[in-house]
């Protein structure tokens, strides 16, 4: 329960097959009749980086409001997945095994997504999103360096940008899993930073990853919106795969469909792995799909 009333609240964690990673979720199975103010309080006390207000449900669109503990979010990708994955196991929305769309509307933005029911019975989500733009930014790698415990030359050649959508995410190249690893933020001095520049996420990356079924690992820094570290994130991955492809990471700027496994929460000890599928024309990506799999908490 929570400050607001007696309201239940579901908890799950999505980019995960087990409950030992992935990024945790509220769910509100009916947030109508809500004010701000409370659900602002019950994402508060929920305390997770997100919690899902469910405002309508039919059987081709989910109309919802997402909230961290510090302000709304117009769209957020793992409570995307796993509010989904709740309705789903709830009948409130059907789910087999041939993918189908089902939309998904907050008040500021909408999103189509792709439902189907894996060989092993899980639902799988998969969130269509445009294709982040990318600009340079005005923070220096030497003051982000002080913020984040690194040295400047962590972040190798490849230019810091910014990827500004529904949230402004920083997208920071590392020089590979040592030097991402030995990140070790000021995580008031980097919320500091990230206000004045208007960032809202700092996502930094390895394009070496710990397993070699993956292609990059990830660690997303969010103070600015109220949680420090978080250990799987969809509209991030999104923005880094659009920076992979700019660049031509991993050949992944060729014409055509590629597909990213990114690992997140690994230094946290919350193990995820988040699927982007994009298609790419000439260095630009032309369409992009962020997604996997939720896990019940409780």
């Amino acid at each position: 329960m929570n400050a607001a009333g007696e309201v239940p609240v579901d908890t799950w964690v999505a980019f995960c097959e087990t409950t030992a990673g992935g990024s945790a979720a509220g769910i509100v199975h009916d947030g109508t009749g809500l004010t701000d103010d409370e659900m602002q309080a019950i994402a508060q006390a929920v305390g997770v980086p997100a919690t899902c207000f469910v405002q309508d449900v039919s059987p081709a669109q989910v109309d919802v409001r997402f909230f961290s503990t510090l302000t709304e979010y117009g769209m957020c990708g793992h409570g995307t997945i796993a509010l989904l994955t709740a309705l789903v196991e709830a009948g409130r929305i059907e789910c087999e095994t041939e993918s189908r769309r089902v939309d998904l509307v907050t008040p500021t933005s909408r999103a189509a997504l792709r439902l189907r029911r894996r060989a092993d019975g899980r639902p799988e989500v998969m969130l269509s999103l445009g294709p982040a733009p990318l600009r340079s930014t005005s923070i220096r790698a030497d003051e982000l360096a002080c913020v984040l415990g690194a040295s400047s030359d962590a972040f190798g050649t490849i230019p810091l940008e910014q990827s500004p959508s529904d949230f402004v995410h920083l997208i920071v190249p590392t020089t590979g899993l040592d030097a991402l690893a030995s990140l070790s933020p000021d995580f008031v001095g980097l919320a500091d930073l990230c206000r004045a520049h208007g960032v809202h996420t700092v996502a930094a990356y390895s394009s070496v990853a710990g397993d070699p079924a993956s292609t990059i690992r990830v660690r997303d820094f969010c103070p600015a919106t109220g949680t420090d570290e978080a250990p799987a994130t969809g509209t991030t991955n999104r923005a880094v795969s659009g920076h992979l492809a700019r660049h031509d990471i991993h050949g992944l700027g060729t014409t055509g469909a590629h597909t990213v496994r990114a690992e997140q929460g690994v230094e946290m000890g919350r193990p995820s792995l988040i699927t982007t599928a994009m298609e790419v024309e000439d260095g630009v990506v032309t369409a992009i799909a962020v997604g996997g799999v939720a896990t019940r908490l409780q």
